[in-house]
């Protein structure tokens, strides 16, 4: 069961539907299925069947934060007044086990309860088996850079040399699939052999092809100072510090010799040097072979869920990042050193 942090009326009968659809869509990538959902005036219930390999809390957090997004883009204005700080869910959920009683049962149960267009939602069973979210010990917080510490957007860097409308039409052109070509050299690819093979393949393309390394550092809008400011704080207070990043090779000195807060991690784990991109799995291996911490006792934040996907498999613990609000309060729950907000 998920609350929304403000509690008065928040769905109206167009946004469950909304949510629903979302959330089918995050249980069907984890490899799960949501069997049943309903909502209330407040909050929702979810029947949910997923594998043993994933983790509940890597499959709530998603649930949690991409509803919360879509829900925030389709309806600002009813959204708005119902965030706190940024916030549509509460950062706690209760969550019970099914064994015993037949599917059909639960099934009937959260079938049985009002929809915000009915009557209020009566009290929850009690019972063994609902908890809160329990803090857990952390050895060490694992971060993501591009939009988690520094916001990278590839437009300002070509529209720079073939002007707003072009770059518009290329980065849209699923023809050429501008992230698929950038994720090519995060893995290891060289510039010169992608922009080559890019080239060849699409000669009309050229220059914007081209423009993107050559003014590559205007596509680093610049620090997420909230996420920064939460980076110091962790490292004021001795909390290993590490990053995995996807970003060539050639282009991460770049970041490095802008950004200083860089060096406040111990190491920072670069695809393009490694030679493996995020979401495949080995990257995680080198990850774990590198920190020399147990994945289990790390704390992982990446703005992809299929990242956290594949970063809550090799078992560590996810956050998907959504904003910088949400990101303090969840690493407050799992009891590290930060100030409230």
């Amino acid at each position: 069961m998920f609350a929304a942090k403000y509690r008065r009326g928040v769905f109206n009968t167009q946004m469950p539907n909304l949510c629903k659809h979302v959330m089918a869509q995050v249980c069907t990538d984890f490899g799960a299925t949501l069997a049943e959902f309903n909502p209330a005036e407040d909050h929702v219930h979810l029947l949910a069947a997923y594998p043993p390999k994933v983790a509940l809390s890597h499959l709530v957090n998603s649930l949690k934060g991409v509803s919360s997004r879509r829900m925030r883009q389709d309806f600002a204005g009813r959204i708005n007044k119902a965030a706190t700080r940024g916030r549509f869910w509460s950062p706690s959920y209760l969550a019970r086990s099914c064994g015993g009683p037949p599917l059909s049962t639960a099934q009937d149960y959260i079938a049985d309860q009002k929809r915000p267009d009915q009557a209020r939602f009566p009290p929850c069973p009690q019972g063994q088996g609902f908890h809160p979210r329990s803090p857990m010990t952390v050895d060490a917080v694992v971060f993501d850079l591009g939009n988690v510490l520094i916001t990278w957007d590839p437009y300002p860097a070509i529209a720079k040399a073939v002007g707003q409308e072009e770059a518009t039409r290329f980065l849209a052109d699923p023809g050429f699939d501008f992230l698929a070509w950038n994720h090519k050299q995060d893995a290891g690819r060289s510039w010169d052999g992608g922009e080559e093979a890019a080239v060849m393949a699409h000669p009309h393309w050229e220059e914007a092809i081209r423009a993107y390394r050559v003014n590559f550092g205007d596509s680093l809008v610049g620090a997420i100072e909230d996420t920064v400011q939460i980076l110091r704080e962790l490292h004021a207070a001795a909390v290993p510090l590490y990053g995995l990043t996807n970003w060539s090779a050639e282009l991460f000195p770049v970041a490095r010799n802008r950004f200083d807060f860089l060096d406040l991690f111990e190491d920072i784990i670069v695809s393009g040097q490694e030679g493996v991109a995020k979401p495949n799995p080995e990257i995680f291996k080198i990850l774990g072979e590198r920190i020399g911490h147990p994945l289990e006792r790390c704390v992982f934040i990446d703005d992809s869920a299929a990242n956290i996907v594949a970063a809550g498999q090799a078992g560590l613990d996810t956050i998907l990042f959504m904003d910088t609000g949400h990101l303090r309060e969840d690493l407050l729950l799992r009891g590290l050193p930060l100030t409230a907000a």
